[in-house]
């Protein structure tokens, strides 16, 4: 195999790897909406379980204390501590708690693979194939082909055992949701560094509504939502096109005061020495 052809090799590498990153990352992102799912499940069951228990504890307390003898002082707490070992027993039946740490252990798996992916890319596209180093490129791709990504295999194994088709359709509907999300938001920060130099003063409004140190006080909040509309309708680039022109303005004066500065200094005549007296 000769340069040329360990070059496209690596040119193909870099795009396959970059491709599995991109893949690895959203079923990341997947698994943390399937555990948050989980955890949210997870908690409530336990808090409610929580809450139930001291229910029972209370009306026991007061039972005994005003020596009440109402049979439904008798009944709910049998009600409630039934609730308790069902819903405790459907959490152990359904093996909740493991799916979670497995979950997590996965995402966790799936972050490695990650760097692993980051790094090896950025080794790969900055290598320079040359004769004297084929055998380092060569190890370079067998690392790649004998560790990184059957260990990518193994854990997208472990990812697919974990989510069904159903869940990933379902997840992947969500991530489209929150991706579009960051792409907005992306953009959004993208315009506000853009016209960042415009008066804000029109985009400040104020509000009684916010607590600072336990009182109740005015402060300031910007208007999003005019800012964003005034790009849209184009009211703003007037102005920066007006704030570039006063900067480019600005600079050629420094300039032009540079260049005289310049010019004076070589119009000076220089001190002839022997005309010069030392006393």
């Amino acid at each position: 195999m000769n340069i040329g052809q360990h070059k496209t090799k690596q040119h193909e590498l870099v795009e396959k790897m970059n491709d599995l990153r991109r893949q690895t990352k959203k079923n990341k992102a997947l698994l943390s909406f399937k555990y948050d799912n989980l955890d949210f499940k997870i908690n409530f069951i336990h808090i409610s379980v929580i809450i139930i228990s001291t229910v029972i504890t209370f009306i026991e307390s007061i039972k005994s204390y005003y020596e009440l003898e109402n049979t439904i002082w008798d009944v709910v707490p049998i009600i409630l501590a039934t609730y308790i070992a069902l819903i405790m027993a459907i959490l152990r039946f359904l093996k909740l708690e493991d799916k979670k740490e497995q979950i997590a252990q996965s995402r966790e798996n799936h972050i490695f693979i990650l760097n692993k992916f980051i790094k090896t890319i950025e080794l790969v596209e900055n290598f320079q194939i040359k004769e004297s180093n084929i055998d380092q490129w060569n190890n370079i791709v067998s690392n790649y082909e004998n560790e990184i990504f059957d260990n990518y295999i193994s854990i997208r194994t472990g990812f697919d055992t974990i989510l069904d088709f159903t869940d990933v359709i379902y997840y992947k509907k969500k991530f489209l949701q929150y991706y579009l999300d960051e792409q907005f938001v992306n953009e959004d920060i993208d315009n506000i560094r853009r016209y960042k130099r415009i008066p804000n003063t029109k985009y400040k409004q104020k509000s009684c509504c916010s607590c600072l140190d336990g009182c109740f006080s005015s402060s300031t909040k910007s208007n999003l939502d005019s800012f964003f509309k005034d790009i849209e309708k184009g009211d703003l680039e007037s102005y920066r096109n007006i704030h570039k022109n006063k900067i480019d303005s600005n600079n050629d004066t420094i300039n032009d005061n540079k260049c005289n500065s310049n010019d004076d200094n070589t119009n000076k005549k220089p001190i002839n020495i022997d005309n010069v007296s030392v006393v």
